[in-house]
């Protein structure tokens, strides 16, 4: 599986849920149920890799803006949930996290938060194989701390002035 074909079958999971976030999850499943082991397996780590690549400050900020203070399953349940935008949505906001409210709706905004995605992929996984452990080759180390410059929650509405208005209006 291409990186493209990843997201085409985010794109086509969002549709069959009629972009409404809650369905989202049964979609995915439901998508990601007709997959060999191969093909989830490949879908498994393109998903990893981006939330790799999402493993950054300046997101970590955003979600800390949306929840009102993010642990760090917040911060992976937020990054699930930018991946499931799409790929604009998620290179925009590797650009400029605030690229977020161009392309979620206002009611995705309220939560945008979703663990069910990671519980969808690994169910099924988890029905494949036995097992929701991902082989060897796909487990990613998270480094200790997000990449880029740290800060601190009073800097975050100067940083992120229209993210903080959204959420703190």
């Amino acid at each position: 599986m291409t990186r493209e074909e990843f997201w085409d079958l985010i794109d086509a999971a969002r549709s069959v849920a009629m972009f409404d976030r809650a369905r989202l999850p049964g979609a995915l499943h439901d998508e990601l149920s007709e997959m060999d082991e191969g093909e989830l397996l490949a879908f498994i780590r393109h998903f990893e890799d981006l939330r790799a690549e999402s493993f950054r400050q300046d997101l970590f900020a955003a979600a800390w803006i949306a929840g009102g203070g993010a642990a760090d399953d917040d911060f992976s349940d937020f990054r699930d949930w930018l991946i499931t935008l799409g790929r604009e949505a998620f290179e925009d906001a590797l650009h400029d996290p605030q690229r977020i409210l161009d392309h979620a709706e206002a009611a995705d905004l309220r939560d945008p938060f979703d663990a069910g995605v990671a519980a969808a992929m690994y169910d099924v996984l988890e029905a494949l194989t036995g097992t929701r452990e991902l082989p060897p080759d796909l487990r990613r180390a998270q480094p200790a701390q997000p990449a880029g410059r740290t800060w601190k929650p009073e800097d975050l509405p100067r940083r992120f002035p229209k993210l903080w208005r959204t959420y703190n209006a």
